[in-house]
């Protein structure tokens, strides 16, 4: 009778360990995370010829990141960062749905069009964001980065489903159009990369998306068949075309500070009608900690 009293006041012990223990958390990070009201309005920048766009890879939601690592306290660096650079458009990879809600609350001025890969729990995808007061969408969606694009797929000894999400926009400036198409290329198969890239370019030629700009993590370097594919046909890199450029470290993903210096993996490639004033990799801190385990990318071009 002892015997089990010990056990089950060792239970309740441990269950109310437990119980501090997550409330501790919570009120750390998950309260102030959800009473958080900090927003970024891109409609009070002026619109001028010169169109900011940027690429993050903000991460999935992982159980294991803990702390200063967790989505709930990195997500207002996330706007942070959105804020420092006040692009025009967005790419967003890695998203789920717990991020789209809050990027879509805290980033006003903006319109979203999302694309997740699966149906599945937990979903995952790309989120690709334009000014709305400046650009007019006339065609938007998404598709697979496989053999069958119209459907659910995956091809090429591919790790996880991999999609788009795009849109072709009339700049209300310019009375030009720009068609922004947000990617994640497969982590695992250097095949799905290098046919990916294709099924990518193809694409924006069947819808007619001009002017476009392909971007996002492509998971490969710059001595590859991927990046050897872009460029062969019709694509710049932005980085190489820029009037002035800085690459920090050199690296896109670090790994939250571990991979300083890794190669870039995160991409802008442009359709040869982009001038490049500026590439820069967005390599700010919050009192050290890293927004996300790859640092955002950012251009400022116009239209040659």
């Amino acid at each position: 009778m002892k015997k089990s009293l010990k056990i089950l006041c060792s239970i309740i012990i441990g269950l109310v360990v437990i119980g501090l223990v997550i409330t501790v958390l919570y009120c750390a990070y998950a309260g102030p995370y959800s009473l958080n009201k900090d927003t970024f309005d891109i409609s009070k920048k002026e619109i001028t010829e010169d169109i900011t766009v940027v690429s993050f890879n903000i991460r999935y939601f992982a159980h294991d990141d803990f702390f200063k690592k967790s989505w709930f306290y990195r997500a207002p660096l996330v706007v942070e960062n959105v804020k420092q650079e006040q692009p025009d458009i967005i790419g967003f990879q890695e998203v789920q749905p717990i991020h789209e809600k809050y990027l879509r609350k805290h980033l006003e001025g903006y319109e979203f069009i999302i694309a997740y890969r699966t149906k599945l729990e937990p979903k995952e995808g790309m989120l690709l964001a334009y000014r709305k007061d400046r650009f007019t969408s006339e065609k938007e969606g998404m598709f697979w980065v496989s053999e069958t694009p119209e459907k659910m797929s995956k091809d090429w000894g591919s790790n996880s489903y991999r999609v788009a999400a795009y849109a072709k926009l009339l700049d209300k400036k310019t009375n030009r159009y720009i068609s922004p198409v947000d990617t994640h290329l497969d982590n695992v198969s250097e095949e799905a990369r290098e046919k990916g890239i294709k099924v990518l370019i193809d694409k924006v030629n069947s819808l007619e998306l001009e002017n476009a700009i392909l971007m996002g993590d492509m998971n490969d370097f710059d001595d590859t068949l991927m990046y050897k594919y872009a460029t062969s046909h019709g694509y710049n890199d932005a980085l190489i075309i820029a009037d002035k450029s800085y690459v920090g470290s050199g690296a896109t993903y670090q790994a939250y500070g571990k991979k300083l210096d890794y190669r870039r993996i995160d991409y802008f490639f442009l359709d040869t009608e982009f001038h490049v004033n500026d590439y820069h990799v967005v390599d700010k801190l919050y009192d050290g900690v890293y927004p996300s385990d790859h640092f955002p990318i950012a251009i400022i071009i116009n239209m040659t």
